[in-house]
């Protein structure tokens, strides 16, 4: 899930892209699936998506920080690189 909102906004300028994510928060627009798809509903118009509320708030509140670390003007800045990390297998009784 939150694999697929990252492939979604990469890329994009970061006035862009926090809008789309408030889009999808707001159910306008959903994050398309395309590598793990399998079990995923469609949206209307559109091929298989879904709205993650966890991930969108975060990275919402991310893109603020960042904007005001870097104290310079939002529309020059691309998101050039972003990066998730697959979670840690839990050990398991059998």
């Amino acid at each position: 899930n939150t694999r697929e909102t990252v492939q979604a906004i990469k890329g994009m300028h970061i006035r862009k892209a926090t809008k789309y994510l408030k889009d999808v928060t707001l159910q306008k627009q959903c994050v398309p699936f395309c590598h793990y798809n399998g079990g995923v509903g469609q949206t209307v118009g559109l091929d298989a998506g879904s709205v993650a509320q966890r991930v969108l708030n975060f990275y919402c509140t991310f893109s603020k920080m960042q904007r005001v670390m870097l104290n310079s003007n939002a529309d020059s800045l691309v998101i050039d690189h972003i990066q998730v990390n697959k979670a840690p297998k839990m050990q398991r009784r059998i």
